[in-house]
């Protein structure tokens, strides 16, 4: 587990999560918000963030262990609250390409 603040509030108590989610957190919102702030970022944008995400979590879980399937589970719908948080209509996005919400991920998941 990783020590975080909420919300970067250097008042605020440490929270621990998982070096997994930390990965999520870094590689999907910073991306995905940046550019939802100047424009709707296009599928290919959209799934490449996905991609580059679940490709850290794949060399994570190589290195450290396997990812348990609640884990797995957790981690799928943290990917999916993120890019909603963004502003991307996950269940929109994954119908546009024929691929149903919770498969989101699956393209490229070793865990």
């Amino acid at each position: 587990m990783l020590p975080i603040r909420v919300r970067g509030d250097p008042e605020a108590p440490f929270v621990a999560i998982s070096p997994a989610k930390s990965a999520v957190r870094c590689h999907t919102s910073r991306s995905l918000r940046r550019r939802t702030l100047v424009s709707s970022p296009s599928d290919d944008k959209v799934f490449a963030s996905v991609e580059r995400v679940v490709t850290v979590l794949n060399a994570i879980n190589e290195e450290h262990g396997g990812i348990e399937t609640g884990e797995r589970d957790e981690l799928c719908q943290y990917i999916d609250d993120v890019l909603t948080d963004a502003g991307i209509d996950v269940a929109v996005l994954t119908s546009r390409h024929d691929v149903e919400r919770h498969e989101l991920t699956d393209e490229w998941r070793d865990w």
